[in-house]
């Protein structure tokens, strides 16, 4: 519980005055935290639902399969509380996976 406590703060936007203070952000009531924690100890699913993403941020050939070239004009944006913090190389680079980048955004 303590795993997915974490996640969802990390994960979450909190003001700045209430970052160390609060676990949860208010959008989130901690009856759907504890419910989404149910979920995953009655079903006994937590292992195998983040074995995917731990294994693809592992290895980086896994990022080709993950993010697959991407043909059409596209603006990337990237924000500070972002999960995944985008490479400038993915976007950008000779192995871009993005043939037509309008705008970048950081």
């Amino acid at each position: 519980m303590s795993w997915m406590l974490e996640k969802y703060h990390d994960w979450t936007f909190h003001p700045a005055e209430r970052q160390d203070t609060e676990a949860l952000p208010r959008t989130i009531s901690s009856k759907e935290f504890l419910t989404q924690v149910s979920l995953y100890w009655i079903t006994n699913s937590m292992s195998s639902s983040v074995r995917i993403y731990y294994e693809c941020l592992q290895q980086n050939e896994m990022i080709g399969i993950v993010l697959p070239r991407i043909k059409i004009p596209v603006a990337v944006c990237a924000f500070a509380q972002d999960i995944y913090k985008v490479r400038l190389s993915i976007i950008k680079g000779g192995k871009s996976y993005f043939s037509d980048v309008q705008n970048i955004t950081f």
